[in-house]
């Protein structure tokens, strides 16, 4: 994923709520949301097989996105960062899970990962620490970035909650932002002004997936994800 909004705690009803864009390049071969072999659901990535977000039905969540800086746009040789996100949400603990990783095994990243009582970041800049209850956003930069877009995602989920067809209009949102708030990630301007908007729209690269996900405080729970160009999938217990 490249921009997620989470929900953590702060929704009367809701232990947790999720909405999220996956960037990515358009060649790149994916599996829709399905359910998971091992009870996980979520899209796969088929090249290296692993996934950016994956919700564990009774239990929790894990979701993933890069880091946009110089010194994490090299190539890299060691594992693929999407099987943090495949092990984080099978961890009994995402305390241990979170402590226990090489961080500098993998290329940038960040990683939320939730078990059901509690809410851990970790990532290649940032120690192991539990997130406090509250709306918190997550683009390609450490939890809690004031990026524009990051912003406005979080603005909509505490304005609207668990409401599907708002958080979508949010996540689709094409608007560039102003020169004058873009951060600065090392990459040329033009492409950071591309970057800027929740929905990208690049050539061979953009928003491939919008999701939203929620588990209920009675563990029912939802997962509706659009692939953009390529149909919608419904999957959950008490959608609404």
């Amino acid at each position: 994923m490249c921009l997620i909004a989470v929900a953590n705690r702060c929704i009367p009803g809701i232990r947790t709520l999720i909405a999220a864009n996956r960037d990515e390049f358009f060649a790149r071969p994916t599996a829709a949301a399905h359910l998971w072999p091992q009870g996980l659901v979520g899209g796969q990535d088929l090249q290296a097989l692993g996934a950016w977000m994956l919700l564990r039905p009774g239990g929790g969540f894990a979701a993933l996105t890069n880091i946009r800086k110089p010194k994490y746009m090299q190539p890299h040789a060691g594992p693929s960062r999407g099987e943090l996100v495949v092990q984080g949400a099978l961890a009994a603990s995402a305390s241990d899970f979170a402590s226990g990783i090489s961080r500098q095994a993998y290329s940038g990243f960040n990683l939320l990962v939730e078990d059901g009582e509690a809410l851990w970041v970790v990532g290649s800049d940032t120690a192991p620490q539990a997130i406090a209850p509250g709306v918190h956003g997550l683009s390609n930069a450490v939890l809690d970035s004031p990026w524009p877009k990051s912003l406005a995602l979080c603005e909509a989920v505490q304005t609207h909650g668990l409401d599907p067809d708002a958080l979508f209009s949010a996540l689709e949102n094409p608007a560039r932002y102003s020169d004058d708030v873009l951060p600065n990630t090392g990459v040329p301007l033009a492409l950071e002004r591309g970057l800027s908007a929740a929905f990208v729209a690049l050539d061979g690269y953009g928003t491939r997936a919008s999701t939203v996900a929620w588990i209920r405080d009675d563990g029912h729970w939802g997962f509706i994800e659009r692939r953009h160009g390529d149909g919608e999938t419904r999957l959950g217990l008490a959608m609404r």
